[in-house]
């Protein structure tokens, strides 16, 4: 017996190592995803770090990675996009777009290995809203500022702002991406509230409001769209008369229309410097249609929207070299992966929000408001991001797309830890284990500083 055991012992302390390396991955995967979005060339060492974590991880405890919904729909996604590389006609074009959309997968599942506990996935929290609030500082000095959009705005407040990188970033592209994060770094006002430092609620709410002004400065309507809906569902999730609130929203709404006259309406929100107005988006849809229709299978090829419309499906409206992508996010993940590929991403953001609902639920059943915050910010990130995919593409195939499966992966380590089949210990823990001595309504703090006992949303 005793050879035996002396040959399992190196074993066993072979894998514990290993498995001890694995829990590198996300300080090893994520500064690389980070050079991605600087510049290519981080791209492919991203996805070679990766797939070495996933040997480690196979190595160390015999699975590749932790089971998630999304398993499968992110499968058939990935095998899209490589097809996508193989029927391009123009590789030096797909082949980073390819990589960058693998790259975010990454990230998902490096962020999902690492949140393994309630602590971590605060520190997480925290880390999206200072990502965010970092997006909105480097603004003045990273984006191609368009004006006219709004008139309210003057022109002279971008000539405050000098533009000091090499490769600018759209407006339109930050704003997709910074609605987003600021529902994401909002949310700790609307539920943690009461259990905040005076510092903290200072922050937050600064943070906030600059986050919103330079969101502003973007000028784009579908993100302010996109957030309007999205505050109005926060507030049905918050308050229990929240149901006002929207009631006024829709009254608003519904009296614009009838003013104005839906055309008109759907004109002014839909307009913008390079398409105008509801016509112009129209007449790309149609093109987008037309792809779709003819390449149903394997798409066109990640970002070979322009080159293909210009060649096959000219505009009438629009010159050669102008129009380069759908302006559309649901059709021009169809056009580049095919209906396969649009049918696995409907499935992966159909599964995050519903996981970002039950996240959300499973706070408010366990009297926990930083769970419900968590859940209610995700969902309401999905309802933004989907309300402007309506009317633009500027979280799909960008440099700054990765960051969206940050926020995924997040959505989904939160599902894993409050509604997994361990979860209700979990949530439940603390109330149980409370300390005789404290009176009913004392509010406790669980690991991550927010008030536990507080009244629901």
């Amino acid at each position: 017996m005793k050879p035996i055991e002396a040959s399992r012992q190196p074993v066993s302390r072979t894998r514990r190592f290993l498995e001890g390396l694995t829990q590198l991955e996300l300080w090893v995967v994520a500064p690389l995803v980070a050079g991605g979005i600087i510049s290519q060339r981080f791209l492919l060492p991203t996805l070679i770090a990766a797939g070495a974590f996933w040997l480690l991880r196979r190595a160390a405890t015999g699975r590749w990675s932790l089971r998630t919904p999304l398993d499968w729909p992110m499968l058939v996604m990935g095998g899209m996009a490589l097809l996508s590389r193989g029927v391009t006609a123009n590789g030096e074009v797909t082949q980073p777009a390819v990589l960058r959309l693998l790259s975010g997968m990454a990230l998902f599942y490096a962020l999902l290995h690492w949140t393994t506990t309630p602590r971590r996935m605060a520190r997480l929290v925290e880390g999206i809203r200072t990502m965010g609030l970092g997006l909105a500082l480097i603004a003045p000095v990273s984006v191609q500022w368009a004006t006219g959009k709004l008139p309210f705005i003057p022109a002279a407040v971008y000539d405050r702002f000098t533009l000091l990188a090499e490769d600018s970033v759209h407006p339109n592209i930050l704003a997709g991406h910074l609605v987003v994060f600021l529902l994401w770094a909002s949310t700790a006002l609307f539920f943690t509230w009461p259990a905040l430092s005076w510092l903290k609620r200072l922050y937050y709410t600064g943070a906030g409001l600059f986050i919103l002004t330079i969101l502003v400065l973007t000028q784009s309507r579908g993100a302010f769209i996109g957030l309007g809906v999205a505050s109005l569902v926060l507030v049905l999730l918050r308050f229990r008369r929240g149901w006002i609130w929207a009631s006024l929203a829709l009254a608003v709404a519904g009296a614009a229309v009838f003013r104005f006259g839906l055309h008109q309406v759907l004109d002014v929100l839909t307009s913008g410097n390079t398409v105008s107005g509801l016509d112009g988006r129209l007449e790309v849809w149609s093109r987008a249609i037309y792809m779709l229709q003819d390449f149903p299978f394997t798409g066109v090829g990640m970002g070979m929207f322009g080159r293909l419309a210009d060649a096959l499906y000219p505009f009438s409206s629009y010159s050669p070299h102008m129009i380069d992508h759908a302006h559309n996010l649901f059709l021009q993940v169809g056009i580049d992966l095919g209906i396969p590929g649009l049918i696995a991403w409907l499935a992966i953001f159909g599964t995050v929000s519903w996981c970002a609902w039950q996240v959300y639920r499973a706070g408010r059943a366990n009297a926990n408001p930083s769970v419900a915050g968590i859940g209610a910010m995700a969902l309401s990130g999905q309802i933004a991001l989907g309300i402007h995919g309506l009317t633009d593409a500027a979280t799909w195939n960008v440099r700054p797309a990765v960051l969206i499966w940050g926020l995924w992966g997040a959505t989904l380590a939160a599902w894993t830890l409050y509604c997994g089949p361990d979860a209700g210990k979990e949530l439940s823990a603390r109330r149980a284990t409370a300390a005789p001595e404290e009176e009913p309504n004392q509010p406790t703090q669980d690991d991550d500083g927010a008030n536990d006992d507080q009244d629901q949303p």
